[in-house]
């Protein structure tokens, strides 16, 4: 390789550097790539603290944070009363506004124990229920005027007295 007069390449042996191409320290400092450092540092930093983040939710945290965030407060959540079977509960438990909407309820498996009967004559195209598991008394459903189908197995119920003028359209 020709080389022209005046320049001499430096073959890394000798501590003078004048007049040598590439221009170096004389004591040998490598600075030379200090950003690829910096810039590789910064990447390793950047994955630790992606690996390194809160634990992932699991499918029913984020289910259970979801309905919180959409489930709007309703004013009758404060009159519904636990274990109690009146207009309120049926309202929102069929998710109706209006009582003459309803015609079929099924409150199975609600742990319902006391009811409210004066409630039921408002509703008054209910033909069928399944109250099935619950502990409620035959006797309470007679406020449902036009109550065709009355369903409610393990009820614990016991000493039944039935009469039919309590139930006229029941089959």
């Amino acid at each position: 390789m020709a080389v022209p007069a005046g320049i001499k390449l430096d073959d890394g042996t000798g501590h003078f550097v004048s007049k040598c191409f590439p221009a170096r320290k004389i004591l040998g400092g490598s600075d030379d790539g200090a950003w690829l450092v910096a810039q590789r540092i910064e990447q390793n930093n950047r994955l630790k603290a992606a690996l390194v983040t809160k634990k992932s939710k699991t499918y029913s945290q984020i289910k259970q944070e979801r309905r919180l965030k959409e489930t709007p407060e309703d004013e009758t959540d404060d009159l519904i009363t636990p274990g109690l079977l009146d207009g309120f509960f049926l309202l929102k438990h069929c998710c109706v506004d209006d009582p003459n909407d309803l015609c079929n309820v099924n409150i199975a498996a609600q742990d319902l124990t006391d009811v409210r009967e004066e409630d039921f004559e408002l509703f008054q195209n209910v033909v069928f229920i399944n109250a099935g598991e619950n502990l409620l008394h035959f006797e309470s459903f007679k406020g449902f005027i036009n109550l065709q189908q009355l369903e409610i197995p393990l009820n614990g119920l016991r000493g039944l007295d039935v009469s039919l003028s309590d139930f006229p359209s029941l089959q």
